[in-house]
């Protein structure tokens, strides 16, 4: 494989750069190649590139020269196109009967192939990830008005809480506190006020952000503080001068 090697690459650069001496053939290598494109300076010397040439192409016998190291036959192997070495043997190597044929690529094609074959893998990840986090919006939005179809949702307005969307600014979601928005009213009591009924209480009452308190005809919640409201007790009465005793 290797004598195989160094005859396309010698063949190629009388082709190509149209060069036929086997001296100028070596100089090109050496200098175009190994100093200019891989910046390997005094790596090989001219004469054992000749060298190469006359025992590998020219089959003259009884030439000391010693095989191509590794990276000679890469750099060879990439201005013929190939990836490095391994990929020269890999596309030059006999097809086996139950093989396919080999394909060869040039760098520039096999660059173009992998860019394009990237562009596919990242277009089909772009694409997952729009899906997914399209239908991952779409079920929040769903959940959502799932929730806030199935939620009661009030707001307070005069001396009464009335039912309202639960979109709507200041509204309270009733659900988890059940307040009776028919009966519930703030009101205005005095001592001629009914506030027990068999000795259990007949209101609630509350503080407002101001300290002052206020009634209310049903359990639930201050308007204003969004604090439960505590049944009346006699004490409580007496302190507001509603009840005498």
């Amino acid at each position: 494989m290797i004598e195989k090697l160094i005859n396309d690459f010698f063949n190629a650069i009388e082709e190509q750069e149209s060069i036929t001496s086997r001296h100028g053939k070596s100089v090109f290598f050496v200098e175009e190649i190994l100093e200019k494109k891989h910046k390997k300076f005094n790596y090989v010397s001219i004469q054992t590139i000749s060298r190469l040439q006359r025992k590998y192409i020219d089959k003259e016998e009884n030439i000391s020269v010693s095989a191509p190291d590794s990276f000679i036959k890469d750099a060879m192997a990439q201005y013929l196109t190939y990836i490095n070495y391994e990929d020269y043997k890999l596309i030059n190597s006999p097809t086996p009967f139950w093989g396919k044929k080999k394909t060869h690529y040039s760098n520039k094609n096999h660059t173009a192939e992998l860019n394009s074959k990237t562009k596919d893998v990242y277009k089909k990840i772009i694409i997952k990830i729009s899906i997914t986090l399209a239908i991952f919006f779409l079920l929040t939005y769903s959940i959502k008005n799932f929730f806030l179809s199935n939620k009661e949702c009030i707001a307070w307005k005069g001396n009464h809480y009335k039912k309202v969307s639960c979109n709507s600014l200041n509204a309270i979601d009733n659900t988890n506190q059940n307040i009776d928005i028919i009966s519930f009213k703030k009101i205005i009591v005095s001592d001629t006020t009914t506030f027990f009924i068999k000795g259990k209480p007949n209101y609630w009452y509350g503080k407002n952000k101001s300290g002052i308190r206020e009634f209310f005809t049903k359990r639930g919640i201050h308007p204003e503080t969004k604090k439960e409201l505590k049944p009346i007790t006699r004490a409580i009465l007496k302190s507001e001068g509603l009840l005498m005793e």
